[in-house]
């Protein structure tokens, strides 16, 4: 019966495998001609192939990390894992959705679970690697030197963004005034005057306002024909 069976959490079960692996990686490595003195893991350090392409964070993040789905809050920062991140900066806001704040975050956590390297995303497509938000003691009596420098880093920051924030800032709506048409007077357009050549012929070099009789193309017979 299932009552008789021992049963194991998650957590029992990961600590378990890991204590196997590790009590494997520390023993000697069977190659003791070879390497002597040396164990497992020592060799697999020591030996590693040099070709092996650099640790990718941010494809493991996606896969095989923690996944938190969040919000840009005051254009600047995003809540994961209880702790406040900031944009590496205010140009991020530029690559978001219109009207859209919601992105998801993957991290790798470290031994403890927290997050290591934080990257975010929106909708499949990478946006950026935030930077956690160092806390300092506001009480100036008590304050340490790393306080000061906490309290520094994080005005320039918030300037930055105010500064970047304000200038891309919509322009205030106004009303425009037409224009006024001008009391000039329109400037009048004189042609120059023209001169005939004395060598045109007598039809085209004769005077415009004689006497002009016009002669109907159409014959008085042609008419009486029409009209019967």
């Amino acid at each position: 019966p299932w009552e008789d069976r021992k049963y194991y959490t998650f957590e029992e079960l990961v600590a378990d495998d890991r204590r196997d692996c590790e009590e494997w990686n520390n023993t000697l490595h069977p190659n003791q001609k070879k390497y002597p003195g040396m164990t497992r893991w020592d060799v697999l350090v020591a030996k590693i192939n040099p070709t092996l392409r650099p640790l990718d964070k941010l494809t493991l993040s996606r896969y095989i990390g923690e996944k938190v789905d969040t919000s840009i809050r005051r254009n600047s920062t995003v809540r994961v894992a209880n702790a406040d991140w900031w944009l590496s900066g205010p140009e991020v806001l530029e690559q978001l959705e219109p009207n859209n704040r919601k992105v998801t975050a993957y991290y790798l956590p470290d031994e403890e679970g927290k997050p290591t390297d934080v990257f975010l995303y929106q909708n499949d497509r990478y946006l950026d690697k935030v930077r956690p938000v160092v806390t300092y003691n506001r009480v100036m009596a008590v304050q340490t030197e790393e306080d000061r420098v906490a309290y520094t880093e994080q005005n320039k920051v918030l300037s930055h963004f105010s500064k970047y924030l304000n200038d891309h800032a919509i322009g205030k709506v106004g009303t425009g005034t037409p224009d006024q048409p001008t009391d000039d007077p329109e400037e009048e357009l004189e042609l120059p005057p023209v001169e005939l050549s004395d060598d045109l012929p007598a039809e085209l070099s004769a005077d415009p306002e004689s006497d002009y009789e016009w002669h109907s193309g159409i014959s008085e017979a042609m008419r009486a024909i029409s009209d019967m």
